[in-house]
């Protein structure tokens, strides 16, 4: 999905009524943290820039996407579309929307952040001929780490990794087109899904272990769809994000996941690289 599309759906329900210029400007205001607007070259863009960016006449550059990404404020984005929601009387509306594009969200404002999250990840991270691979960092000496996770969360998590350390590793591998091709990884995903962890996912007391192995779920399914080549797929494809977006989230999810082999690696802004673009006015 393009940031056009995104916005241009969700128009009816957030903008109220302002002009495409002042609705890109409540988009990318809100979306990032207060202390970077000042700072942020696309809120200082003319108006008639910001009106073809919305229109999709204009796309958001690399190293303005980075700035984005950068100081994204997830919380912040979420609480200004739930209020518009709530004034709009919008959340079923696109609720169905999200579903109808292959998520089922638990919460709908939270989803809507996460996808214009992963909207400027696509700009930043293109699919392309030849990508470089992604690939794990590091490991760090393996330690303790220190985190809020019960004993019952770190069974359940050492089952998780048992059943899902070697398929993620090979979606993520150089060769993961491959493996699709020439193996069962998508019966292997399904049956583990539907037999196991649709019900065991949810029993996770820590939020954020419970947030990642949920959205882990979800990538290998979005996986699944688009390269299982015994299936025609059932998100439409305008709105897929790329493969490559989801082999990347899929390696900062792992790298979430285990909390005492990665002690102390961030698992987002580390692997994002630095871009110098020329200038967009």
């Amino acid at each position: 999905m393009t940031f056009s599309e995104y916005a241009i759906w969700l128009s009816p329900y957030i903008s109220f009524g302002d002009t495409e210029a002042d609705y890109f400007t409540e988009l990318i205001g809100n979306f990032i943290e207060d202390a970077a607007m000042d700072s942020c070259v696309l809120l200082k863009r003319k108006t008639d820039t910001k009106y073809r960016y919305i229109k999709g006449n204009r796309q958001i550059q690399l190293k303005d996407a980075q700035y984005l990404y950068n100081h994204r404020d997830i919380k912040k984005f979420s609480l200004w579309i739930e209020e518009r929601m709530g004034d709009t009387d919008s959340y079923d509306k696109i609720e169905e929307w999200l579903n109808q594009n292959g998520m089922t969200p638990e919460f709908v404002p939270t989803a809507c952040a996460e996808l214009l999250e992963e909207i400027i990840l696509d700009i930043i991270t293109p699919t392309a001929e030849g990508e470089s691979d992604v690939s794990l960092p590091a490991a760090a000496t393996l330690i303790e780490a220190e985190h809020d996770v019960s004993q019952s969360d770190m069974e359940l998590l050492i089952q998780f990794q048992s059943d899902y350390d070697k398929i993620i590793k090979s979606c993520i591998s150089e060769n993961y087109a491959n493996v699709w091709i020439s193996g069962n990884i998508s019966k292997t995903i399904h049956s583990l899904y539907t037999g196991k962890w649709e019900t065991l996912s949810g029993n996770f007391q820590n939020l954020t272990l419970r947030s990642a192995i949920i959205g882990t779920l979800r990538l290998l399914q979005q996986l699944c769809d688009i390269l299982d080549p015994n299936t025609k797929g059932t998100t439409i494809t305008a709105f897929r994000p790329s493969v490559r977006t989801i082999r990347l989230k899929l390696r900062n999810n792992y790298v979430k996941l285990h909390p005492n082999e990665y002690a102390g690696v961030f698992p987002y802004e580390a692997f994002v690289p630095d871009w110098n673009e020329g200038e967009d006015y």
